[in-house]
């Protein structure tokens, strides 16, 4: 191969000192721009810095597997959210049902706050999603990268290519910010119907909400305000796995 400055010299050196590890030829070193540089063959250059990458992927090996399988564990996060959020929205529908000729405006209040609460937990995962699929993505690149290093014994190519070989940063991206979603049933008092239907409010990712409603009517099929009728909830584990 030609020598990039003096064309009519071909290269023998790598200088292992300067960025990138240039070519370097005889006028290269007589003209003394490599003076107390390191200065390797060919074939040692090369073999050096292939081992010098596979040993960055043999270190990285783990880490890399880690952040691949966040990338599949968070289709559970997510599935356990559309489930979480699906339970949560049909206890809504069955308290809109008990009171239903009074509180439709509350209703479709409480509705929309869920749905708006529901669509920062997807923000959340889509954006965790992106961030690990564009890691994983240069993870392959750079194992594409190492592959093809390995597979050749052209020693100017591997020098060549590992020039644009880009270590992938391995830093592991926080599980999304998952708060579940629990609905509130409210009290009753002095006909604020608000209180009487319930709320929704956001909670960690660390335990679900169970919805107890407890009415009672009368013979006329009015609701009966009784010390019960606001209900209760109770806590249940959720295992979520983390990232």
């Amino acid at each position: 191969m030609e020598c990039p400055k003096h064309t009519s010299e071909r290269v023998f050196m790598v200088c292992k000192s300067c960025v990138k590890y240039p070519l370097v030829c005889g006028v290269c070193i007589e003209e003394g721009e490599h003076a107390g540089h390191k200065l390797q063959t060919l074939r040692n250059a090369a073999q050096s810095i292939r081992e010098d990458l596979e040993q960055v992927e043999k270190d990285k090996c783990q880490v890399f597997d880690e952040i691949k399988s966040d990338l599949k564990g968070l289709a559970k996060i997510r599935e356990d959210q559309k489930m979480e959020a699906s339970r949560v929205g049909d206890e809504i529908i069955k308290r809109a049902d008990v009171v239903k000729g009074e509180v439709d405006t509350v209703n479709k209040e409480v509705v929309e706050k869920h749905k708006t609460e529901l669509d920062k937990n997807t923000a959340a995962i889509d954006n965790t999603e992106i961030a690990l699929t564009q890691q994983v993505s240069r993870i392959k690149m750079f194992q594409k990268k190492v592959a093809q290093l390995q597979k050749t014994n052209d020693y100017v190519e591997v020098i060549m290519v590992a020039r644009d070989v880009e270590i992938p940063v391995t830093s592991r991206i926080p599980k999304p910010d998952i708060q579940n979603l629990k609905f509130l049933p409210g009290t009753v008092n002095g006909g604020k119907l608000e209180q009487m239907f319930g709320t929704i409010r956001r909670d960690n990712a660390t335990t679900a909400m169970k919805f107890v409603s407890i009415v009672e009517e009368e013979g006329d099929g009015k609701i009966k305000m009784s010390s019960g009728f606001v209900g209760s909830t109770r806590r249940k584990s959720n295992t979520v796995e983390p990232l």
